[in-house]
């Protein structure tokens, strides 16, 4: 499998249990950057990006997560969806429900 590139995992994720988490690279000199992960339950843990990305791998906490397009799927069952422009699919597609759902209300009662 491919490396995991930094821009694949920086931003804004969605806990399937706890919320919103994320992540941010900061530039630490001469060594390279660091991230700094947001999490609900562990608030910010910085470490570096060597420590965090392993090859194909993500290591937090000792856990072990794989990324697959949007989402993280770590080994304690636990999943991170990617949240883009502020929302996520999920989010996206009942907005888009509701839409098409306040349209065919209005055809109907016009």
């Amino acid at each position: 499998m491919a490396q995991i590139s930094v821009d694949a995992v920086e931003g804004f994720w969605h806990h399937n249990k706890w919320g919103k988490i994320e992540v941010k690279v900061e530039p630490s000199g001469e060594q390279g950057s660091s991230v700094d992960i947001i999490h609900p339950l562990y608030g910010s843990q910085k470490m570096e990006i060597n420590e965090f990305i392993k090859e194909d791998k993500l290591d937090f906490f000792g856990f072990k997560g794989a990324l697959h397009g949007n989402k993280i799927i770590w080994d304690n069952g636990v999943s991170w969806t990617k949240i883009e422009n502020g929302q996520t699919a999920l989010s996206q597609s009942l907005e888009a429900s509701l839409a098409a759902l306040r349209e065919h209300t209005m055809l109907a009662s016009g």
